[in-house]
């Protein structure tokens, strides 16, 4: 007799797998086929959620017999909530195309006399630091660029990710190949190595210490 393949958990499922602390609860807010493969993501200031997708992870280190490359499917989306019912209901590309496949996201946003005319965004996309930047507010991107090249570990879980905003309104970041976290300013572009215990950094969590 041979042993059954189980298939992969329904968002039902994995939810109900879920067993949160004392005092909280977890519910479903989006699943396939609104977002594919998340690499990475952020929280804007309206509650938006900007997920990163890789959905060709791998595909330019090597060759798969039974898949095949997704042109476009490497992309940058923001899930929104329009109707407040606590589920995701409208998805936006804000920029696709992103080869090989972007492992880091972290949102800025661009204001003007306190009202926000559009969105910056840093994406973890080694050998490169790209950025993004919507210029119109449309949540489209209008720019790309790369800010910063060279990182090692391109197309893998050992190049750039783990981008996020600390409160000092620097962009860390941890590239896993070089063993390293780095900060950025974004104003002046100065970049400073961050000393680190240990080897190999995956992400990051920053508070005001």
């Amino acid at each position: 007799c041979s042993t059954p393949v189980l298939s992969q958990e329904s968002p039902e499922e994995s939810l109900r797998s879920l067993d949160p602390a004392e005092g909280l609860e977890v519910s479903l807010w989006a699943s396939e086929p609104m977002v594919n493969n998340p690499t990475s993501m952020d929280i804007d200031s309206r509650g938006r959620v900007w997920i990163a997708e890789g959905l060709n992870y791998r595909m330019k280190q090597r060759q798969f017999d039974t898949l095949q490359r997704v042109d476009g499917a490497d992309r940058i989306k923001i899930l929104s909530d329009t109707d407040g019912d606590g589920k995701a209901d409208r998805v936006t590309v804000f920029a696709d195309n992103i080869f090989p496949v972007p492992l880091g996201l972290a949102v800025e946003e661009i204001r003007d006399n306190g009202k926000q005319t559009g969105t910056r965004v840093y994406v973890g996309n080694s050998p490169d630091l790209l950025v993004l930047e919507d210029n119109d507010g449309d949540d489209k991107a209008d720019v790309r660029y790369a800010l910063l090249t060279g990182f090692r570990g391109i197309d893998s879980d050992h190049g750039l990710h783990g981008m996020t905003f600390g409160p000092d309104g620097k962009l860390y970041f941890t590239a896993q190949r070089a063993r390293m976290v780095g900060r950025l300013d974004p104003a002046t572009g100065a970049l400073t190595e961050v000393p680190t215990p240990g080897a190999n950094p995956y992400g990051l969590q920053m508070d005001a210490d």
